[in-house]
C-alpha cells in the first residue's frame, strides 16, 4: 500500500507494486551490545526490554564481518560484506571511512528496499546518512542536521534525564542523541512500516569507562584502594549500566510502537572488551603552543623560529585496579638558545592555577598535578590547555555482538544458527513479507520463528538508481572529527 509520503520520494525511490501489508518492524541498534555485558544487567532486573528479547525471544551472539562501526553498521543495513559495499573503515582519521559521505555507499540499504515497495520506514541517525535523501519517509542523518523531507525536527542533544550521574553522560556526550526526534516522529506518524534507531551512547560508555566496569566486577582486587579510587570505579560502572537502561527504554520505545503484531530486530554492531594497550593519555592543546587548533600527542610546533619536538613517556600508578598506563607529554627544544621559550612554557598554568611543565633533563615535561587530573578523570577531560584521552574498552572481530527477534510466533531462547551482520536486513524484509535479493551475501533466520513462512526473493535490489549520490556529500569540521576519533580510541 502506498503511503502518502510516496509522492515525496516516487523517482528516487524507484517504487514498485507493493506488496500486501505485513507486520512493521523495528530496527534497533545498541552500538557495542555484548550479552556478557548486558546479561548481568538483565538477571539484575535493570534491563526489562533487553530481557524480553532475551528470555522471550529468539536471540544469538552476532557474528561480525568488521570490528570498525561504520563498516559493520553499513553491513547490518545493506546485507552485504565492506568489499561490496564500499565502506572499510581504516585508522588514518580525517579521509577514512569514519569521514565518508553517500557517496562511498555502493549498495542499497534496507530502507531503500523496502521503499522501493511502497514501504514507508522512519530512519533516525545511522551510520553515514548524510546528507539525508528521498526515502518513503522520514530520514534524519547522523552526521550533520539534513533531513528528508526537507525542514523535519532534527534536534540533537539528550532528551531523557538518566536517572544517575547526567552530569557526566552530559558530559562525556554519551547521551541518547535525537531522541526527542524520534519520539515526536513516531507520534506524528503512527503508521511507519519500518523504524530503524540506533543508540550509540552504550559504546561510547564502554570505550571510556570499561577499566572502570571491569573492577568493579571483582571486590577482592579492590581491597586497600583508596576511597577517591573506589568511587570513580563505582560512578564509572554505574554511567555504563545507565547507558545500557538508556539504550534499554528506546528499545522499549520500538515495541511500543510495532504492537503486539509487529516485530523487533535488535542487533549491535560489535562486542565489547578491554582495550589493549589499556591508555590514559594527556593531549597538549595546539593553542598552548601555536595557536593552532586541536591537540598533539606527538610530532614537531614551530613557535617563532624555536620548533618545539613534542612526544611522550609512560607513568603507571601503583597500586592501579584499573590498569591502564598513561601517556605523559615531554617537549624537547631546538634553536631555543636564551632558553625563553621554554621559561615561558614553565611558567603557564591552568586557570586553576595548575602548573602545567616542569624540567625534565634539557626540556620539559606534564606535572604530576596534571597527570593526577588525568588519573581521576571520568571518560574525559577537556580543558583550555590539555585534554585527556581514555582508551579504556575496545573491540575486535572475536568479539561477538547482540543480535534478537521478538514478536508473535518466535520460538524463545537462544538459537543454534550461526548469525552475521548480513542476515539482519533479510531478516527484516522476510518479517515484513517482502523478498530478500538473491545476491545479498545474508539470509534469514527463519528458524526464530516457529512457524516460518515462505522466503521470498527477487533477483537484486540493485538497479543502477542510487539515490543518496543525488546531493554532494556534507564534512563536518576535521579537527572535531579527530577529536572526536581520539576520545574513542580510534586513532593516536
Amino acid at each position: 500500500m502506498l503511503t502518502l509520503l510516496s509522492l515525496f520520494a516516487v523517482t528516487a525511490c524507484d517504487i514498485g507494486p507493493a506488496y500486501p501489508d505485513g507486520p512493521k518492524v523495528a530496527l534497533v541498534g545498541i552500538d557495542g551490545g555484548d550479552w556478557d555485558i548486558l546479561d548481568p544487567m538483565i538477571e539484575r532486573g535493570h534491563l526489562p526490554n533487553l530481557a524480553k528479547v532475551r528470555h522471550d525471544g529468539c536471540s544469538a551472539r552476532l557474528i561480525i564481518d568488521s570490528a570498525q562501526s561504520p563498516n559493520s553498521w553499513t553491513s547490518i543495513a545493506t546485507g552485504h560484506h565492506p568489499e561490496e559495499h564500499g565502506i572499510q573503515q581504516d585508522n588514518s582519521g580525517v579521509g577514512g571511512s569514519f569521514g565518508a559521505g553517500q557517496d562511498k555507499v555502493k549498495k542499497h540499504r534496507v530502507w531503500d528496499m523496502t521503499s522501493r515497495w511502497g514501504r514507508s520506514a522512519l530512519v533516525i541517525n545511522y551510520w553515514i546518512t548524510a546528507p539525508a535523501y528521498a526515502i518513503n519517509g522520514v530520514m534524519l542523518a547522523r552526521e550533520g542536521d539534513s533531513t528528508f523531507p526537507p525542514g523535519v525536527d532534527a534536534k540533537r542533544g539528550m532528551d531523557i534525564e538518566p536517572k544517575v550521574h547526567a552530569e557526566h553522560i552530559r558530559r562525556m556526550g554519551v547521551g541518547l542523541l535525537r531522541s526527542g526526534s524520534m519520539q515526536l516522529q513516531m507520534g506524528n506518524n503512527p503508521d511507519f512500516d519500518l523504524i530503524v534507531l540506533p543508540f550509540y551512547g552504550h559504546d561510547q560508555s564502554l570505550h571510556m569507562l570499561y577499566s572502570e566496569w571491569a573492577a568493579a566486577q571483582d571486590p577482592k582486587a579492590l581491597e586497600g584502594v583508596d576511597e577517591a579510587r573506589l568511587a570513580q570505579i563505582q560512578t564509572g560502572f554505574e554511567i555504563v549500566e545507565e547507558t545500557a537502561r538508556l539504550g534499554d527504554t528506546m528499545l522499549g520505545w520500538a515495541m511500543d510502537y510495532v504492537g503486539d503484531d509487529g516485530y523487533i530486530v535488535l542487533f549491535s554492531d560489535h562486542g565489547h572488551t578491554q582495550a589493549s594497550p589499556n591508555e590514559r593519555r594527556v593531549a597538549l592543546n595546539r593553542s598552548l603552543l601555536d595557536g593552532q587548533r586541536g591537540t598533539i600527542e606527538n610530532g614537531d610546533v614551530k613557535m617563532g623560529s624555536v620548533t618545539v619536538k613534542v612526544t611522550h613517556t609512560f607513568w603507571k600508578p601503583s597500586p592501579n585496579p584499573l590498569n591502564y598506563r598513561m601517556r605523559v607529554p615531554v617537549l624537547k627544544f631546538t634553536g631555543d638558545d636564551d632558553g625563553a621559550v621554554k621559561a615561558s612554557l614553565l611558567a603557564r598554568k591552568t586557570s586553576d592555577g595548575v602548573q602545567i611543565f616542569e624540567e625534565s633533563g634539557a626540556g620539559l615535561k606534564a606535572t604530576q598535578a596534571v597527570v593526577d587530573i588525568c588519573d581521576t578523570t571520568l571518560g574525559k577531560y577537556e580543558g583550555a590547555e590539555f585534554s585527556c584521552f581514555v582508551n579504556s574498552g575496545s573491540h575486535g572481530l572475536e568479539d561477538l555482538g547482540i543480535f534478537g527477534v521478538y514478536g508473535p510466533g518466535v520460538v524463545a531462547g537462544e538459537t543454534t544458527v550461526d548469525v552475521e551482520t548480513v542476515d539482519v536486513t533479510p531478516t527484516a524484509l522476510w518479517l515484513m513479507n517482502l523478498p530478500t535479493g538473491e545476491d545479498l551475501a545474508g539470509s534469514p533466520i527463519t528458524p526464530c520463528l516457529s512457524a516460518p513462512h515462505e522466503v521470498l526473493t527477487i533477483p537484486t535490489y540493485e538497479n543502477g538508481n542510487m539515490p543518496w549520490t543525488t546531493q554532494p556529500p556534507e564534512f563536518g569540521d576535521d579537527v572535531e572529527l579527530q577529536e572526536w576519533l581520539k576520545s574513542m580510541g580510534y586513532m593516536d
